[in-house]
């Protein structure tokens, strides 16, 4: 991940891709997005290591959600 102090920064990065474009947000946005996923609310669980794939997908979910 890489931060920028704003989205014309983002757009004059040598690296950027047009094709992600999308994904440009507020670190709030990303916070936000991520705080209510089980992948990172359930890691103290003991089941852990066996749900995270599980976890994993249903973050991965969400968040594909969200860039659409």
């Amino acid at each position: 991940m890489n931060l920028f102090r704003s989205e014309e920064s983002v757009r004059a990065w040598a690296d950027f891709n047009v094709k992600t474009q999308n994904t440009i947000k507020p670190v709030r946005d990303w916070a936000a997005l991520f705080q209510g996923a089980s992948l990172f609310e359930r890691r103290l669980d003991n089941d852990f290591v066996e749900k995270s794939e599980e976890y994993g997908n249903e973050a991965l979910t969400s968040l594909g959600e969200a860039l659409s």
